[in-house]
Parts: structure tokens; C-alpha cells; sequence
């Protein structure tokens, strides 16, 4: 994947600029009254701004989205169980959250949303972002 790497920041910059054009083109469908396509184009230039803004900061999820994307690769085994350690190795005090073995600070549709996302997708950080910008 490090050739993925090294084009990302082409495909970031790509990402916003298609995005640009497809909402000018929706425009201008309005205007010609074709408006299927036009809210087509739209839908679309909205897709790409949520891909762009959900990779802008590699840091601004840092602490939330790999305890998270750990608790979620958890529920692919145990899709009923959110578990931040699956096998805790020292015992835990189940009144401290941050380093509880069951992880309850997110709701389980979203774990589960991300849980079926690395199953398809394979454990990833495309895998993880992917439902947030998908809903």
C-alpha cells in the first residue's frame, strides 16, 4: 500500500477539485431544468467533500477513532460484546471506563456500522471512516 501513500495527497487534492466542478456543473443543469442530474451531480460533489474532509487531519481523530476502530475489530467476532481487550491480560476495575474490558462510550449501532465495514473492506483506515461518510 505505500504506492496508495504516496498518491494520496494527489487524490486528496483531486477529491476537492472534482468535487468544485460537479457542484458548478449541477448548477448549471438547475438552470437548464434538467434536475435529475443535477441533484444526481450534487449528491455526488457532496460524496467527494465528505471523503476530502473525513482524511483532511491524520491527527484530529487520533485518541477516539483507534479505541473505537479496536473495539469494532473486537465486534467482528463477537458482534454482541463491545470489547475493548478480548482477552484482558491484568485484572480490570469495571468502574474505570477508559480501561474497561467491555467498552460502552459509543453506542453499538456505529461499533456495528464499522464492524461490518472492516469485514467487507478488510481492516483499514478507509474501513473505519468509511460508514461515518457514507451517513
Amino acid at each position: 500500500m505505500s504506492w496508495f501513500n504516496n498518491l494520496f495527497p494527489l487524490i486528496h487534492s483531486w477529491l476537492l477539485i472534482c468535487s468544485f466542478i460537479m457542484a458548478m456543473t449541477a448548477i448549471w443543469l438547475h438552470y437548464k431544468q434538467q434536475y435529475t442530474w443535477s441533484v444526481g451531480l450534487l449528491f455526488v460533489a457532496a460524496l467527494f467533500i465528505r471523503l476530502f474532509v473525513a482524511h483532511l487531519d491524520p491527527f484530529l481523530h487520533d485518541w477516539d477513532e483507534r479505541y473505537h476502530a479496536l473495539v469494532a475489530r473486537n465486534m467482528m467476532h463477537h458482534p454482541f460484546k463491545p470489547m475493548l481487550y478480548a482477552r484482558p491480560i491484568v485484572p480490570y476495575d469495571y468502574i474505570y471506563w477508559t480501561g474497561n474490558h467491555i467498552w460502552l462510550h459509543k453506542q453499538p449501532l456505529f461499533l456495528w456500522q464499522m464492524a461490518l465495514s472492516m469485514k467487507i473492506f478488510g481492516v483499514s483506515e478507509f474501513a473505519i471512516r468509511y460508514p461515518s461518510v457514507l451517513l
